[in-house]
């Protein structure tokens, strides 16, 4: 637990610089080679995080590069009727919480978000929304269990639910 200024100021100078390597190796190990989809949202996430989190001289390249491929993996993934291309409950959820995610990054900085971008989340929410009008979704489509806030928030229950 941390105590005080020092303590805080101790876990600081040494997160940052594991953050600059984090952001470094996603960069350098894009996951486009098998199932470019959750796994490559997962990863442009971490790294837009650990852009904004760094004074490394690369970040803002790695931030920019990141909102690009959230940009457009938003309209990739999602279908025009706001459904996750992967059709299942769980993934819709999963990409939701990164696109969420990545949008409150984009926002809380002073960056532009695109129209169309808030227009995939909001129908990637009605969809949510929808399944939820009689009590928590019926799940369907596999699962692989984690969750982007909360890994033990992934059960059927919290499915319409994607925040912490």
């Amino acid at each position: 637990m941390l105590s005080g200024t020092a303590d805080h100021e101790a876990l600081r100078s040494e997160l940052l610089p594991a953050l600059a390597f984090h952001g470094r190796y996603i960069e350098r190990y894009l996951s486009t080679y098998f199932s470019p989809n959750t796994h490559l949202l997962e990863k442009r996430s971490h790294c837009f995080f650990s852009a904004l989190s760094t004074a490394d001289p690369r970040a803002a390249r790695w931030r920019e590069s990141a909102w690009k491929i959230v940009l457009h993996e938003a309209q990739r993934q999602v279908r025009p009727d706001g459904v996750y291309f992967e059709q299942s409950l769980y993934y819709h959820v999963y990409a939701l919480d990164f696109f969420l995610y990545a949008r409150l990054l984009q926002a809380r900085n002073g960056f532009e978000i695109p129209p169309a971008y808030d227009a995939v989340l909001q129908r990637m929410l009605d969809v949510v929304a929808a399944l939820a009008q009689a009590g928590p979704a019926e799940g369907f489509g596999d699962d692989d269990g984690g969750r982007l806030w909360n890994p033990r928030r992934n059960r059927t229950e919290h499915m319409t639910d994607p925040w912490p």
